[in-house]
Protein backbone atom coordinates (compact mmCIF):
# COMPACT_ATOMS: atom_id res chain seq x y z
CA UNK A 1 0.00 0.00 0.00
CA UNK A 2 1.46 3.39 -0.96
CA UNK A 3 1.48 6.26 1.39
CA UNK A 4 2.15 10.15 1.27
CA UNK A 5 1.30 13.07 0.08
CA UNK A 6 0.28 13.98 -4.18
CA UNK A 7 2.62 15.88 -5.47
CA UNK A 8 1.13 18.72 -8.65
CA UNK A 9 3.17 19.76 -11.19
CA UNK A 10 2.21 21.84 -14.44
CA UNK A 11 3.10 22.63 -17.90
CA UNK A 12 2.00 26.06 -19.23
CA UNK A 13 1.26 25.18 -23.33
CA UNK A 14 1.38 28.33 -25.38
CA UNK A 15 -1.50 30.49 -25.50
CA UNK A 16 -3.00 30.34 -29.70
CA UNK A 17 -6.41 31.02 -31.45
CA UNK A 18 -7.80 29.73 -34.88
CA UNK A 19 -10.20 31.06 -37.14
CA UNK A 20 -12.95 29.80 -39.84
CA UNK A 21 -12.16 26.40 -37.14
CA UNK A 22 -15.49 24.88 -38.72
CA UNK A 23 -13.72 21.25 -38.12
CA UNK A 24 -10.85 20.15 -35.87
CA UNK A 25 -7.40 22.73 -36.47
CA UNK A 26 -4.35 22.92 -35.38
CA UNK A 27 -3.47 25.78 -32.95
CA UNK A 28 -0.30 27.14 -34.39
CA UNK A 29 2.80 27.81 -31.36
CA UNK A 30 1.26 25.12 -29.03
CA UNK A 31 3.63 22.63 -30.09
CA UNK A 32 5.33 20.90 -26.90
CA UNK A 33 6.93 18.17 -25.96
CA UNK A 34 5.79 16.08 -23.12
CA UNK A 35 7.44 12.39 -21.04
CA UNK A 36 5.35 11.40 -18.33
CA UNK A 37 8.02 9.25 -16.84
CA UNK A 38 10.01 12.43 -16.00
CA UNK A 39 7.47 13.35 -13.04
CA UNK A 40 7.72 10.14 -10.77
CA UNK A 41 4.63 7.60 -10.20
CA UNK A 42 2.35 9.44 -12.41
CA UNK A 43 -1.68 8.51 -10.78
CA UNK A 44 -3.12 11.19 -13.37
CA UNK A 45 -2.76 14.20 -15.83
CA UNK A 46 -5.53 16.15 -16.73
CA UNK A 47 -5.62 19.58 -18.82
CA UNK A 48 -7.30 22.52 -18.07
CA UNK A 49 -7.52 26.41 -19.40
CA UNK A 50 -9.37 29.55 -20.95
CA UNK A 51 -11.60 30.13 -24.26
CA UNK A 52 -11.75 33.55 -23.93
CA UNK A 53 -14.48 33.82 -26.51
CA UNK A 54 -16.49 31.76 -24.59
CA UNK A 55 -17.38 29.34 -26.93
CA UNK A 56 -15.75 26.48 -28.79
CA UNK A 57 -14.35 22.95 -28.78
CA UNK A 58 -10.61 22.34 -27.49
CA UNK A 59 -8.67 18.88 -27.84
CA UNK A 60 -4.92 17.50 -27.24
CA UNK A 61 -3.22 15.85 -30.26
CA UNK A 62 -0.19 13.78 -29.68
CA UNK A 63 1.74 14.03 -32.89
CA UNK A 64 4.35 11.43 -32.50
CA UNK A 65 1.81 9.32 -32.38
CA UNK A 66 -0.87 10.42 -35.14
CA UNK A 67 -3.78 10.38 -32.40
CA UNK A 68 -6.15 12.90 -30.78
CA UNK A 69 -5.53 12.04 -27.09
CA UNK A 70 -8.19 10.09 -25.28
CA UNK A 71 -10.70 12.19 -22.68
CA UNK A 72 -8.52 15.33 -23.99
CA UNK A 73 -11.82 16.82 -25.42
CA UNK A 74 -13.21 19.88 -23.89
CA UNK A 75 -16.55 21.61 -25.10
CA UNK A 76 -17.27 25.28 -23.76
CA UNK A 77 -20.89 26.85 -24.48
CA UNK A 78 -21.12 30.29 -23.43
CA UNK A 79 -23.72 32.35 -25.23
CA UNK A 80 -22.32 35.68 -23.25
CA UNK A 81 -19.15 35.78 -24.96
CA UNK A 82 -17.26 35.87 -21.85
CA UNK A 83 -14.45 33.84 -20.89
CA UNK A 84 -15.29 30.47 -19.92
CA UNK A 85 -12.85 28.08 -18.30
CA UNK A 86 -12.48 23.95 -19.14
CA UNK A 87 -11.27 21.18 -17.36
CA UNK A 88 -11.00 17.35 -18.87
CA UNK A 89 -11.04 13.73 -17.31
CA UNK A 90 -7.99 12.07 -16.50
CA UNK A 91 -5.68 11.48 -20.20
CA UNK A 92 -4.84 8.55 -21.80
CA UNK A 93 -0.88 9.88 -22.14
CA UNK A 94 1.30 7.11 -23.86
CA UNK A 95 4.57 6.04 -22.84
CA UNK A 96 7.78 8.11 -23.70
CA UNK A 97 8.52 11.43 -24.92
CA UNK A 98 6.12 12.35 -27.44
CA UNK A 99 5.63 15.76 -29.12
CA UNK A 100 1.77 17.36 -28.38
CA UNK A 101 0.06 20.55 -29.52
CA UNK A 102 -3.82 21.57 -29.32
CA UNK A 103 -6.52 21.78 -31.87
CA UNK A 104 -9.37 23.86 -31.56
CA UNK A 105 -13.38 24.23 -33.43
CA UNK A 106 -15.29 27.05 -33.37
CA UNK A 107 -18.89 26.32 -32.88
CA UNK A 108 -20.67 29.75 -33.23
CA UNK A 109 -18.36 31.42 -35.68
CA UNK A 110 -15.66 29.19 -36.13
CA UNK A 111 -13.16 31.20 -33.79
CA UNK A 112 -11.72 30.03 -30.69
CA UNK A 113 -9.00 31.97 -28.44
CA UNK A 114 -7.53 29.80 -25.64
CA UNK A 115 -4.87 31.11 -22.81
CA UNK A 116 -3.86 29.60 -19.47
CA UNK A 117 -3.97 26.17 -21.05
CA UNK A 118 -1.93 23.55 -18.84
CA UNK A 119 -1.21 20.44 -18.41
CA UNK A 120 -1.36 19.27 -14.66
CA UNK A 121 0.04 16.00 -13.26
CA UNK A 122 -0.60 14.53 -9.86
CA UNK A 123 2.32 12.44 -9.04
CA UNK A 124 3.69 10.78 -6.12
Amino acid sequence: KKTGAYKESFVSIASGSVSDAWDWKKVDGTDFWFDQSLYGEVSEVTMQGWIDNGSGQVRLYDSTNSRVVDYSEANIKNTKGEAASFYTKPLAIWRGQNAYYLQARGSIDGRVSLSGVKLKILSR
